[in-house]
């Protein structure tokens, strides 16, 4: 039996926030080397990759680069916008690690419920 206070699987959350286009992954490598020498199974998520596929968001092209960049910038502005909300891909990235800690992957639909229906 644990002590009381204290937590079998303490769980660490580290984000990385840097201007579009600057390679985090050296940094990400880095953390994710010393954080498995304490037994921590990291998992990294890109936030722009759960931007919802709504209808009203413009599409997101992969190539040339710059529309890369451009068309993720027009979508996340325009999620903002919609839900009124500048912290949505913080609550995006939130939802999705809460449904990862529980195995459930962070479902769509409970990405868009709870960002989008405030």
């Amino acid at each position: 039996m644990l002590p009381l206070g204290t937590i079998e699987s303490p769980e660490i959350v580290i984000g990385l926030v840097g201007r579009i286009g600057l390679d985090t992954r050296l940094v990400s490598e880095k953390i994710k080397s010393v954080l498995s020498t304490y037994s921590y199974e990291t998992k990294i998520l890109k936030v722009t990759s759960l931007l919802p596929k709504l209808k009203a968001l413009p599409t997101i092209i992969d190539h040339p680069l710059e529309e890369y960049y451009k068309t993720r910038i027009a979508a996340c502005n325009k999620l903002r916008e919609i839900s009124e909300r500048n912290d949505i891909l913080a609550c995006l990235a939130i939802i999705r690690n809460k449904g990862i800690a529980r195995g459930e992957g962070g479902s769509r639909l409970a990405l868009e419920a709870g960002c989008l229906h405030r």
